[in-house]
């Protein structure tokens, strides 16, 4: 073209128009030599696309023949015996569901060695096939008939019995196969598909099936134990066919079998015409299936080669070629982006697959229990891993074993009876499950088991599957729950004892200190009635902390002791205790010290009864342990935590009890703490050995832990730590003689009516005689029903209830006195002799105001009405009053000096003693000479403060 050029450029002067026609010329046919180029390829590219998804579609069916062949082979991989029905029910599943028009027959094909050929044959003419037969007849060591064939149509039913082997295209295809392991394609075979000379060339498709289901490593192995083949038959017409029709307008399909094209190959071909290569638009594509090798010849159709584009090019080439060249361009993308999509989702699918039959071939072994398969004779057949950690036998060797193996050998006749009852009905599939029986290892242990079985059939025989849990945890974790409920209902019915005996004792003792309070504020008692009456009281409230410390035993051993913190002086407290137990060491003749180290704060949070429980029970013992020498306590603090509530510091309190008793021997330091666990010591000096278990649980309790060294013969040590919170001092209280005694209703606080509610009388008295003479206007009702009518009709400012009672108790009143208009903004206050906490909670949820609890005094109850009512009172305090309580509080050396020395010598001989019966005596005969200074006197012994006591009477 360029030399063209250069000749038309020396002409230029001379041929002027043709040079500009030439050059148009020449344009114009670059532009079609290009376009024509361009298109060329095009259409190559494209035709090569059709080519390729006829071949992807072939390969993907012939895969779909392999994944229904291995669908057929997991059916017997599931089955021990798959039958002829079986066999239909999976073919019309898979081959209908969606349809498979280019199947002709898929099957079963047994392996059957030539001492078995007359017994196969028996057993399916004993099945219903009378006819049957293993044909041709020839002598081979092996045959493989055709036992099962889907659909069973008459074509397919001829070839019942047809030994394959004796064909040497099925039998080169079988036997690559078996020694692969794999799918296996045979070459083409001739098959009569619409008439009797009607043939077309077709394929056999086998995948082999092995003894116990599983692929031997080795070719020998897999030739020693192949078991049979399932197979499929197709029509390759049939298959091009189902195939080709989308792009049958497109292209003309040819089949070779190999990688020769040659009419003596030619498999399948859409048209009679020769192969035309077609200017370079043919294509040749070879595929490897399953050990066979097939060649697809394409050529374009006419409708192919003549396209809208040769049209559209007349019109403008070059806007057409771009366009088209754009179109190919997001064509090729959009093609290549579904292609790995596709690929992906492959990739996806292949690995779940895998997973899934990897999972499935996993599942006998991964079975949390033992699974034994036993025949009718007890012969354990198969078994799992599990079996070692049940029975102590691995798999292999409990398969040597039998049924009795496992079982005591006392229960083998009851057993043999029962497998006889259990196998007498032969059509059963579940039985015996849930069934628990003694079991026994291989060391010969027994254990208890919970079997499950189920009966199935196989090779003519009942085989049952047993499933063996050992329940030897279940049992014990069954008799724990029982043991367990049943402690817990004794600590209930215990705790609920308690709690009625209290009750019980709490209602007539509050009548009891109620109208002792109420006599003590008699001013016309003369002092000896007056002290009679105080000695009531006093005795009163000694059997009310015993009834406590009773049910504090009950709390602990129940779980229910709550903690009651309050602020309070320590100092006080650890002088209490010294007064307490100075006067029982000097009486022994012993030393008894506290040691108290200056970083022990003063004031503290704490339950400070229970520490004083605690320091009592710990000394009280060492006291009474201590023959000689001395005992005592030491308290120190540790370092302060900050994190306290508010502006308290957390502190850990340390003490120690130290003694120099007969110590305690090694052999009862393990159980000291245990409840009523005494050493020969303890025995021998008497007590309920509760002391120290109170003692350790209510450390816990406090947040602390208490420990023990002792040697025999040289005394103990106990030590504990508590958890408390530094504080300032707490705001003065008035003491229960310090109260202020209520004289009446302050002036102009007008009528204030309450309804007493109680089924006991004396209660009732008891409080009315106790507010009557303070102003109240009182009424009574002796149950919840007839305080209901009494608080309609009446109107009381507050109700004052029992919870315990006939007909309605308390609960329900009070919940139906709140339900009133009238009774919403009345205050009820519970009354009851109660003595667990949760009562309270009870209390709020019945909707009462306030809680009152039996035995109380009369200044708890005027407090309770007067917070509830926003009432206010006036007090008395009489001459007489002041006289009998007037009290020496500092009873000096000459005060003692004052008195007779016979009575001085017997207060001192007592104080050492610890006789304090003989104490109070002298100190009544003191109260005839001088009230002050035998107040004063008794102030001491009350506070325990002998030690101040002795001195005095000493100067």
């Amino acid at each position: 073209m360029d030399s063209k050029i250069k000749t038309n450029i020396s002409l230029f002067k001379r041929f002027l128009q043709y040079f500009i026609i030439l050059i148009m010329l020449i344009a114009t046919f670059v532009i079609w030599y290009h376009w024509n180029n361009a298109h060329k390829e095009k259409k190559q590219e494209k035709f090569k696309r059709y080519t390729e998804s006829i071949a992807d579609e072939l390969t993907e069916r012939v895969n779909h023949f392999k994944m229904i062949l291995q669908g057929g082979a997991g059916v017997f991989f599931a089955s021990e015996d798959v039958n002829r029905y079986e066999w239909r029910l999976y073919y019309e599943y898979r081959i209908m569901t969606p349809p498979y028009p280019t199947f002709q027959a898929v099957g079963f094909i047994k392996i059957i060695r030539a001492s078995q050929l007359g017994n196969h044959i028996s057993e399916i003419k004993e099945k219903g096939f009378s006819d049957y037969n293993v044909w041709p007849d020839e002598n081979r060591e092996v045959y493989a008939p055709i036992v099962f064939v889907e659909p069973f149509n008459k074509g397919n039913r001829q070839r019942l019995g047809f030994d394959t082997f004796s064909n040497p295209i099925y039998r080169n295809a079988m036997e690559r196969a078996r020694d692969t392991g794999k799918a296996s394609l045979s070459d083409a075979v001739e098959m009569n598909i619409l008439g009797k000379e009607n043939f077309h060339k077709g394929f056999y498709m086998f995948i082999p099936i092995y003894e116990r289901k599983t692929v031997p490593h080795t070719v020998k192995g897999r030739r020693e134990k192949i078991e049979g083949y399932v197979y499929c038959a197709f029509s390759l017409p049939n298959l091009m066919n189902y195939i080709s029709p989308s792009v049958s307008k497109n292209a003309f399909v040819k089949l070779y079998s190999g990688s020769k094209i040659s009419p003596g190959n030619l498999l399948y071909s859409s048209s009679k015409n020769k192969l035309n290569t077609d200017g370079g638009l043919s294509v040749k594509k070879t595929l490897y299936l399953y050990g066979q090798e097939w060649t697809l010849a394409f050529t374009p159709t006419y409708t192919f080669k003549r396209t809208k584009e040769d049209v559209l090019a007349q019109m403008g080439i070059l806007f057409a070629g771009l366009t088209l060249i754009l179109l190919m361009i997001l064509l090729l993308r959009s093609h290549s982006k579904t292609t790995k999509e596709a690929q992906k989702l492959a990739e996806e699918m292949t690995r779940s697959l895998r997973e899934s039959q990897e999972r499935f071939g996993k599942i006998l072994e991964a079975a949390p229990n033992a699974i034994i398969v036993f025949n009718e004779r007890g012969e354990i057949l198969l078994a799992n891993k599990q079996v070692k950690d049940i029975f102590g036998y691995t798999v292999d060797e409990i398969r040597d074993k039998n049924l009795d193996d496992l079982i005591p050998e006392r229960f083998h006749d009851k057993h043999e009876e029962l497998c006889k009852d259990y196998l007498k009905s032969p059509d059963l599939r579940e039985m015996g499950q849930g069934l628990e029986v003694l079991a026994r290892r291989k060391d010969n242990t027994e254990f208890p088991a919970e079997i499950s079985l189920n009966a199935y059939y196989s090779n003519k025989e009942t085989r049952v599957i047993s499933v063996i849990q050992d329940i030897t945890e279940r049992r014990q974790a069954e008799r724990d729950r029982i043991e367990r409920k049943a402690a817990e209902d004794a600590d209930r019915a215990k705790s609920t004892f308690v709690s009625n005996m209290s009750h019980e004792i709490r209602t007539p003792l509050n009548a009891i200190m109620g109208f002792a309070q109420i006599l003590e504020r008699d001013p016309s008692l003369s002092e000896r009635q007056y002290e009679q009456v105080h000695t009531i009281t006093r005795s009163g409230r000694h059997l009310l902390n015993l009834i406590n410390d009773i049910l504090d035993i009950s709390k602990i051993e129940s779980g229910q002791l709550t903690m009651h913190k309050n602020k309070f002086c320590l100092y006080t407290l650890l002088e209490d205790i010294e007064m307490m137990f100075r006067s029982r060491a000097d009486g022994k003749g012993i030393q008894f010290l506290v040691d108290r180290e200056e970083n022990v704060p003063q004031y503290i949070i704490a339950d400070e009864g229970k520490l004083r429980q605690i320091l009592v029970n710990l000394i009280g013992n060492a006291v009474k342990f201590t023959k000689s020498g001395g005992v005592s306590l030491r308290v120190k603090a540790g370092e302060k935590d900050e994190t306290g509530h508010e502006e308290n510091k957390a502190v850990n309190l340390m003490f120690e009890v130290e003694d120099s008793g007969p110590g305690i021997p090694e052999e009862d330091l393990e159980n000291i703490f245990d409840s009523f666990s005494q050493s020969q010591a303890g025995v021998e000096a008497g007590g309920t050995g509760l002391g120290l278990p109170i003692s350790k649980r209510l450390i816990n309790l406090m947040g602390g832990s208490i420990s023990v060294d002792s040697e025999l013969g040289s005394g103990s040590i106990f030590r504990f730590n508590i958890q408390v919170e530094e504080t300032d001092a707490p705001e003065k209280q008035l003491g229960i003689e310090e109260m202020r005694r209520v004289g009446g209703l302050k002036p102009g606080s007008g009528s204030v009516r309450v309804l007493v509610v109680d089924d006991q009388k004396d209660n009732r008295n008891l409080i009315r005689h106790t507010l009557e003479p303070a102003g109240f206007e009182i009424k009574e009702a002796v149950n919840g029903e007839e305080a209901l009518e009494l608080f309609e009709s009446w109107s009381p400012h507050a109700v004052l209830m029992d919870l315990r009672m006939p007909v309605m108790d308390g609960y329900q009143a009070a919940r139906k006195i709140k339900s009133t208009y009238k009774g919403k903004d009345i205050p009820v206050i519970a009354v009851t002799a109660s003595v667990f906490e949760d009562k309270k909670q009870d209390v709020v949820s019945a909707s009462m105001d306030e809680y009152l609890r039996k035995p109380f005094r009369p200044e708890e109850l005027f407090t309770v009405l007067k917070n509830v009512l926003d009432i206010d009172y006036t007090y008395s305090d009489s001459s007489e009053t002041k006289k009998r309580k007037s009290v020496k509080i500092q009873v000096t050396v000459e005060d003692i000096s004052s008195l007779p020395e016979e009575l001085i010598t017997g207060m001192k001989e007592a104080v050492e003693n610890g006789d304090t019966a003989k104490l109070k005596d002298y100190i009544s005969k003191v109260e005839d000479i001088d009230s002050e200074i035998a107040g004063g006197l008794r102030l001491l012994a009350d506070r325990y403060n002998y030690d101040k006591l002795l001195k005095l009477l000493k100067k």
